[in-house]
């Protein structure tokens, strides 16, 4: 839970923030395995604090604190920056699945997520405003609508769900309106309009999948790296 701030050329330490401590929260049991996410003069973590201090803002510069919002405990997952309806807004995957405004912190909205096991996959930004979320444990992938109507309230409504893709540590790739991922290990093949499986091949274990070109390259959990025609 120690955020340092060092100095590119020298590597000197700058400044340093127990998060955990500052925001009264707790270490996870596999510690805090969230990147930071530097955004407009500010780093951003998921310090899992209460009283508004789940997701917290420091200045790059300084290390001083500027603004915290919600009150859900730290998970394995990464802040990530969408636009979603016109608006800037940063995502976390942590308990819930929270949207953050990035200039004060504020929760824009939140949807509930299953309990009792880790969440770590980071959500996924799909065309016309939609979110995807996805766990493993037997939980599966939701995709969601974000919307925001004329009053500024914003909302967050389930497209599908799905069993097919249980994506426990990595994140999913989306190409033409497909899905690609790891089916607990398993790759498949989604389609995003209605979360229906294309195909699914191969047993990779729970490694990662990026897009190179046409081709998805996937790192095995063995160690191997696979080119894989889409």
């Amino acid at each position: 839970g120690i955020l340092n701030c060092l100095d590119l050329e020298t590597g000197a330490r700058i400044w340093s923030k127990d998060i955990i401590k500052d925001n009264q929260a707790k270490v996870n049991g596999w510690g805090m395995a969230g990147s930071p996410l530097v955004v407009d003069q500010k780093v951003i973590v998921n310090a899992g604090g209460p009283n508004d201090h789940s997701l917290v803002a420091y200045d790059a510069a300084t290390g001083n604190f500027v603004w915290g919002g919600g009150n859900t405990g730290a998970d394995y997952s990464s802040p990530l920056l969408v636009t979603l309806a016109g608006v800037r807004q940063i995502l976390i995957f942590a308990g819930r699945v929270s949207a953050h405004d990035v200039d004060s912190g504020k929760v824009l909205w939140d949807y509930p997520w299953p309990g009792g096991h880790p969440h770590i996959a980071i959500p996924v930004l799909l065309p016309g405003d939609r979110v995807l979320i996805r766990s493993g444990y037997g939980t599966g992938s939701e995709l969601l609508q974000i919307k925001k109507d004329a009053d500024g309230k914003w909302s967050a409504t389930r497209i599908w769900k799905s069993i097919r893709l249980k994506a426990k540590f990595t994140n999913v790739v989306y190409r033409d309106g497909f899905i690609y991922g790891l089916d607990d290990g398993i790759l498949v093949c989604l389609d995003a309009a209605d979360g229906t499986l294309k195909w699914k091949e191969g047993r990779y274990g729970h490694g990662q999948v990026i897009l190179t070109g046409s081709l998805l390259l996937v790192t095995a959990e063995s160690g191997e790296m696979v080119l894989v025609a889409q």
